[in-house]
């Protein structure tokens, strides 16, 4: 078995100078904070930079193709951040200045820019996004958050064969994904100062643990970053309103009774994920997100968002095959191995996912060994999602909440796997509304 914890990661990743002179990537966990740079898309008109704490960004060249810009950190502590904005379909970006100095990253895109005939957002699902993680555990303790956790910043940068290579991983770019979707993490609860993780392929047990020692898994997150504030829900149902703070929130296997026993934080942040999501938010989970709030303290979490709560499992390790379903028509399952023959901690829900409403299952288990009370021809659900009715200020129908889960995720080995890796980025992705 392995030991859980549940976290959110605030991470905006910078680079920052060592003592011995060398660099190493770290992030900052103060929250909604800018992130390093994707690569901004292009379109026509001029660009403009800006930065505080250091040298703003050069802004994108004139002419029918905006550049991304990219800001130099200033020599004093602070934030900077470089911007370069266009007249086109998506050429706004921002580039994530250095909490301590050293080069600005490379421009991002802003998110869409404003019709300029009436000067409203065309779709408040465009351009990269933040995506707000949680993992603080009450219950069983899983050592693969980290992995979780380092898996999704490699994932958000991965939008291209280049950026996808860099983490050696089998990465490739999500075919059918809207131009420049790339998204940065956050964990919550992580304090300053904490060092990325090295890639999944060349951790040791070392590093997941002083990772974990340091709190940068979020283990003592007092859930105040889920705020209504953060958790914004105007950016869906204005016409016009800018990107809020995140698009999506991921649950890094939590467990217990996080919200519900969590005070006035955890009871506020009950309201505000509930709105976020039937606004238009996105939420995706994997694992033990199922072995969470299941003592009736969040019902909606249960029988609305995730659909049902883990009962049993077989074994780590148990070999076992992933079907997708037939005739399922989603994004999410494109290009996964079908049959998938893998290993993992096979989770037992509660009840029939398939008797909730709203949810569609994309993929089922066979070959596993029934559990205890389970009938022998039982069909498990691996992988299902769900779309919310849009709210009732969106007669277009065009906003929409949406839930992504596996029980796949058990061993940090897991998140090494390139298909596992693949279900989860187009999992993000349509989640986000940037895989339809």
């Amino acid at each position: 078995m392995v030991s859980r914890t549940a976290s959110l990661l605030s991470s905006c990743l910078v680079l920052a100078g060592c003592s011995d002179g060398s660099d190493q990537l770290v992030f900052d966990a103060g929250g909604a904070q800018s992130s390093s740079g994707i690569p901004g898309s292009s379109g026509s008109g001029t660009g403009s930079g800006t930065g505080s704490g250091g040298v703003g960004g050069s802004g994108g060249s004139s002419g029918s193709t905006g550049s991304s810009g990219s800001g130099a950190g200033g020599s004093n502590s602070g934030s900077g951040s470089g911007s370069n904005s266009g007249s086109g379909t998506s050429g706004g970006g921002s580039g994530g200045g250095m909490s301590s100095g050293g080069d600005g990253g490379t421009g991002s895109s802003g998110g869409p820019v404003p019709d300029a005939s009436t000067g409203k957002n065309p779709d408040p699902y465009s351009g990269p996004f933040k995506v707000l993680v949680l993992s603080k555990t009450l219950g069983f303790h899983h050592d693969s958050i980290p992995a979780c956790q380092q898996m999704l910043r490699e994932l958000g940068r991965c939008t291209d064969e280049a950026s996808c290579g860099v983490a050696g991983a089998g990465d490739q770019p999500i075919a059918g994904a809207k131009p420049n979707s790339g998204f940065t993490v956050d964990v919550a609860g992580a304090p300053s100062g904490c060092m990325e993780l090295p890639t999944q392929m060349k951790a040791q047990s070392s590093d997941y643990s002083n990772y974990a020692a340091m709190g940068c898994d979020g283990s003592t997150s007092d859930l105040s970053q889920f705020s209504a504030s953060n958790l914004d829900t105007n950016q869906f149902s204005t016409s016009g309103a800018p990107q809020g703070p995140y698009q999506l929130i991921f649950f890094c296997s939590p467990t217990g009774t996080v919200f519900s026993s969590g005070g006035a934080n955890g009871q506020a942040g009950m309201t505000a994920i509930q709105n976020f999501i039937t606004a238009g938010g996105g939420y995706g989970g994997l694992h033990a997100a199922t072995d969470f709030e299941n003592q009736n303290g969040f019902p909606w979490y249960t029988n609305e968002l995730v659909g049902a709560y883990f009962t049993e499992h077989n074994n780590d390790g148990t070999a076992g095959t992933v079907n997708t379903v037939p005739n399922v028509n989603s994004p999410v399952m494109q290009g996964i191995p079908n049959p998938w023959n893998t290993q993992d901690e096979w989770y037992l829900e509660n009840r029939e996912i398939s008797s909730q409403p709203g949810f569609q299952i994309l993929a089922t288990l066979s070959g596993v060994p029934a559990l205890t009370g389970e009938a022998p021809n039982d069909i498990r659900p691996i992988v299902w999602t769900k779309q919310f009715a849009s709210p009732p200020s969106d007669p277009t129908m065009t906003l929409s909440g949406r839930s992504f889960y596996t029980c796949r995720g058990h061993n940090i080995a897991r998140f090494g796997e390139a298909p596992f890796r693949q279900l989860i980025h187009q999992g993000v992705l349509w989640a986000a509304h940037r895989l339809n």
